[in-house]
């Protein structure tokens, strides 16, 4: 056991696996399970130098993806044998240490290949160890549920790929490793688009990776657009929890994602008459935000777009507003106060920065006066009670209906209208009850605040008793409701009320196949991912906010298909 190991026994934190010494960066650069560490600075400025010197004092356990690598296969199917796999371990070191590895492909296609055929036989491995341990214990192997959890190999590399907002699924057919897409039947890998092409890649080398690896990641926005390439990694990084990631990128909204992120700020370089590297003008930053605004700027180019939206990470808005608005960045923050106060901070600081500052919260029953005053000030507000309502929007459910019903005799429409049913069937009482007064308690707090008298009043009133009066709008709320479930509203009822507090949600998933929510969700980002339509449904749904955050080009194109629908 290293000394490193023993600290860590005994201390909490990111398990350290080496501490490196890099010259000209005072102390050593730590690569730490848990911390992942992301190389910064301008072009030029010896970024993928200081990855390809990481790669030889990391050895042999790193897994290196130069900036260099090409995105596609010689052949129609992949080549590589069992002894060219091992011959490639032998020929790794050799490829990685030159240092023509920075800037043209050295190894070729052999390292798509490795990653494209380790996947595979981690696959089968997984499908033969079940196999046996279902014939040890029959009907009592633990196995059959792995089995039903879909954590193979190539379903976690598909959810990966939903996480990432890719549209793509891994299959084997008849022994071979198929991708689809939509509706379409499998086809070769080699036909995928590059960045499909690419994220396969990665995915496929961080799934096969054995425990306690190191990857070197050298520009992945090469060949990955922003609004894939930050969640994707994300969701690599929290699937091996066990793994180090050191990360060269000019993607600056990628280390604001991930916790106890560290920045390796990048200045310059000394290059040697022979071409090497003999030191770096850097800095290891703790955290991200220590990043200098003349090196953001730099690194981010013209003026940019934040949008904040009320969640968590791991919430519903996040992702969706990720791929609906791919030119900005996202920003979760825990509810709508946080919302505007992070808006009316760069917004007071605006000549500071480069950042244009937008916020969206849920409806929650606002005022009109108050959904009006929040946009005076850049903060939009959903036009339905929240987010759900987008995710579960007709046209959403309807496209995920019809790919729930490929390759059978089904019919899409009756089997989403048999969900719709199931779901307005499980509204009861109690139900009507909590959704209307929970409308109704927001529309009382709302009227009282409105009546509250101001310190004039107050002065003037001296010590006499305050008395504000209104009438109570439960009555009209639960009568109200009751009209939509009478009408079969559905989408109504999805718009106006707090429905994930009713099983609702939960009645629609289950009825369009799938096991619950999560499932359902996953596939409606998928959906309104890959097709363009839908995801200007959704985005039409946002009003003002829309039309402010729609690229021109984007905007045009969508008011175009408008006006010939």
């Amino acid at each position: 056991m290293t000394d490193n190991e023993d600290a860590n026994e005994n201390t909490e934190g990111p398990a350290i696996l080496k501490e490196i010494a890099v010259p000209g960066i005072e102390g050593t650069l730590p690569v730490a399970i848990g911390r992942p560490t992301f190389i910064l600075g301008r072009n030029g400025t010896g970024k993928s130098a200081l990855v390809h010197r990481l790669v030889s004092e990391m050895a042999p356990d790193v897994v290196y993806l130069p900036g260099s690598r090409p995105a596609y296969f010689d052949q129609e199917g992949l080549t590589m044998t069992a002894a060219a796999r091992r011959q490639y371990d032998q020929n790794r070191d050799h490829w990685d240490r030159q240092l023509e590895t920075r800037y043209r492909p050295v190894s070729g296609t052999n390292r798509n290949e490795k990653a494209v055929f380790d996947l595979q036989a981690k696959e089968a491995q997984y499908s033969l160890d079940a196999t046996a341990d279902i014939k040890l214990h029959g009907r009592e192997s633990s196995a059959i549920d792995r089995l039903m959890l879909r954590d193979s190999p190539l379903e976690k590399a598909n959810q990966l790929f939903e996480q990432g907002n890719l549209p793509i699924r891994l299959k084997m057919v008849t022994g071979e490793m198929m991708a689809t897409r939509s509706a379409s039947n499998p086809y070769g890998i080699v036909k995928m688009s590059d960045g499909e092409r690419s994220a396969m890649i990665l995915a496929a080398e961080v799934i096969s990776a054995k425990p306690g690896s190191v990857f070197l990641i050298d520009e992945p926005e090469l060949h990955l657009h922003r609004s894939i390439v930050v969640p994707l990694l994300v969701s690599l990084m929290s699937e091996r929890q066990d793994c180090a990631f050191i990360i060269s990128t000019h993607e600056l909204s990628l280390p604001t994602e991930i916790e106890n992120a560290q920045a390796l700020l990048v200045r310059g370089c000394i290059w040697t008459e022979a071409g090497t590297v003999v030191g770096w003008d850097a800095n290891l930053l703790p955290s991200i935000e220590e990043v200098p605004e003349d090196i953001r700027i730099d690194i981010l180019g013209s003026r940019r777009r934040i949008l904040f939206v009320e969640g968590v990470q791991s919430s519903l808005d996040q992702p969706l507003y990720e791929i609906l608005f791919p030119e900005v960045s996202v920003r979760s923050r825990n509810n709508c106060v946080e919302v505007q106060k992070a808006v009316a901070g760069l917004r007071m600081v605006e000549a500071l920065h480069h950042i244009d500052a937008y916020g969206l919260v849920d409806n929650d029953s606002q005022t009109a006066e108050k959904i009006a005053s929040l946009a005076d000030s850049n903060i939009y507000a959903l036009p339905a009670y929240s987010v759900e309502s987008l995710y579960y929007s007709d046209e959403v459910m309807a496209a995920i209906a019809v790919r729930q019903v490929l390759g059978s005799e089904a019919n899409p429409t009756a089997l989403l209208e048999n969900a719709k049913i199931k779901a307005l069937e499980s509204l009861k009482e109690a139900d009507i009850k909590l959704l209307a007064g929970m409308v109704s308690a927001q529309h009382v707090r709302q009227a009282i605040i409105s009546c509250a008298p101001d310190r004039h009043a107050l002065v003037a009133n001296g010590d006499a008793p305050l008395n504000i009066t209104i009438d109570s709008p439960y009555p009209a709320e639960a009568a109200r409701l009751s009209a939509l479930i009478e009408a079969k509203d559905l989408a109504g009822i999805v718009r106006r009320y707090p429905i994930r507090r009713t099983q609702i949600l939960t009645r629609l998933a289950t009825g369009l196949r799938f096991k619950n929510r999560s499932e359902y969700e996953n596939a409606a980002l998928t959906q309104i991912a890959a097709d363009p339509s839908i995801a200007s449904a959704v985005r039409s749904k946002l009003g003002t906010l829309a039309s402010v955050l729609m690229p021109p080009v984007v905007k045009a194109i969508e008011l175009a298909e408008i006006e010939d629908a």
